[in-house]
C-alpha cells in the first residue's frame, strides 16, 4: 500500500483526499511476522469484537478504525455481493478501462497496473477504493483484488457517504469466523496489528 502511495501524481493524491482517505496516503508498515498474526487472529473475539491482549482488552469500534486509519465514517452502509456481480453497472463500469476481460490480478499485479496510470478520475477511485480493501478490508482465497463491494458504488454517490469503518470492523468479524489455523487470514491484519502496537507503546509510556 505504501509503496503505492509513494508513486501516485498530485492529482491522484488530490483525488484520495477528497474521498476522505487522506490518511492512507501516509500509510506504512513492514513485514507482520507468522506467529504475531496467527496470536492476533486467535484473541480476537467476532461476537464482542474485542482483542484479548492478555491483562488488556482493546475494544474494536468505529471510532478507534477512524483514529488509526481515517477513512470515513458514513451513515451508509457499505453492501456487498456474495459473487463477483459482473452484471453490475459499477463493475461494467470498471472494466471498461481494459481494452481485453480483465483476468483475476494479484495485489502486486494491479498494483503495478495503477503505478502505470496518471487519470485521477472516477476509475481511479475505483482502482484506489478496490486495492484499498484488498489489503485492509478482505482478500480472497486465490489471493485475487476482491471485486465484492464495487456494486455499492453506483454513480451519484459520495464515496464519504459509506461507513468505511463499520466496513472494515464486518471484514474482520467476517474473515475470522471463517479462518481455520491451518490456512492463511484473508482479513484486515493491520488493523489487529496497529491495535496490538498501540497497546504497547501505551504501556511503556505509562
Amino acid at each position: 500500500m505504501g509503496e503505492l502511495m509513494q508513486s501516485l501524481n498530485e492529482n491522484q493524491r488530490a483525488a484520495v483526499k477528497n474521498i476522505g482517505f487522506e490518511l492512507i496516503l501516509g500509510f506504512k508498515m513492514g513485514q507482520i511476522s507468522s506467529a504475531l498474526g496467527w496470536w492476533l487472529v486467535k484473541n480476537y473475539d467476532p461476537k464482542t469484537r474485542v482483542l484479548n491482549c492478555g491483562s488488556h482488552h482493546i475494544q474494536i469500534t468505529e471510532e478507534l478504525v477512524n483514529d488509526i486509519f481515517g477513512v470515513p465514517r458514513g451513515k451508509v452502509e457499505i453492501e456487498v455481493e456474495r459473487a463477483r456481480a459482473d452484471f453490475h453497472e459499477a463493475v461494467a463500469e470498471w472494466k471498461g478501462q481494459f481494452e481485453n476481460a480483465p483476468a483475476r490480478s494479484t495485489p502486486v499485479q494491479f498494483k503495478t497496473y495503477m503505478q502505470a496510470q496518471k487519470v485521477s478520475g472516477r476509475i481511479f477511485v475505483l482502482n484506489f477504493l478496490l486495492f484499498y480493501n484488498t489489503l485492509l478490508g478482505e482478500t480472497t482465497t486465490n489471493s485475487s483484488i476482491n471485486m465484492r463491494f464495487p456494486p455499492a458504488l453506483c454513480r451519484g454517490m459520495k464515496i464519504r457517504s459509506f461507513n468505511w469503518c463499520e466496513y472494515m470492523i464486518r471484514c474482520l468479524d467476517r474473515t475470522v469466523e471463517a479462518w481455520s489455523p491451518n490456512d492463511c487470514f484473508l482479513g484486515p491484519m493491520p488493523l489487529l496489528v496497529v491495535c496490538s502496537k498501540c497497546l504497547h507503546k501505551f504501556l511503556n509510556t505509562h
